[in-house]
């Protein structure tokens, strides 16, 4: 390999990385809209941040700052500020529609992150109907059940776990 090669491929690596860390960093700020029919807006990057403001299907939002998966936005046309969590927006314009009319819905946070998985509810009736004789009692009562930010900082406390943005230590 020849020393112009060389600088060549150093050259081409160099600005290969500075593109990346240019698209990521554009990544992190510019506009998205809320993906799911309701999410809350929160003081601090964590589901257990005090929510400050409740958003809906198609609501716009700058993103200002990423921290982990919770992005810093100010909610468009209003002086609102907080975290949202990255599966709540998307970049993607969102239009839906039924004949001519645009329709004002979304989807629920659980039905993104089960679409995500390739999951929806024409492949969980296939799967029932497959498996007749599975009990999905437990199933269905554990889908059922809601647990408040409130009640998981008591269990926090009762455990002795220590609390901190984004996780437990």
């Amino acid at each position: 390999m020849s020393h112009t090669t060389s600088i060549s491929g150093v050259i081409f690596g160099v600005l290969l990385i500075l593109s990346a860390a240019f698209l990521s960093s554009a990544a992190s700020s510019g506009t998205a809209q809320v993906q799911l029919r309701e999410t809350s807006l929160r003081a601090t990057p964590s589901f257990l941040g005090k929510v400050t403001a409740t958003l809906r299907y198609g609501d716009r939002v700058t993103i200002t700052q990423e921290r982990g998966g919770w992005r810093r936005v100010t909610v468009t046309g209003t002086r609102k500020e907080g975290w949202l969590h990255e599966s709540a927006i998307t970049s993607k314009a969102l239009v839906l529609r039924s004949g001519t009319q645009a329709v004002k819905t979304g989807a629920t946070g659980r039905e993104v992150a089960l679409a995500g998985k390739g999951f929806s509810e024409q492949v969980e009736a296939e799967f029932k109907k497959k498996n007749k004789t599975l009990d999905f009692t437990w199933v269905d009562w554990m889908e059922s059940f809601s647990v408040t930010p409130q009640q998981i900082q008591a269990f926090y406390r009762e455990g002795g776990l220590l609390y901190y943005e984004g996780g437990v230590q």
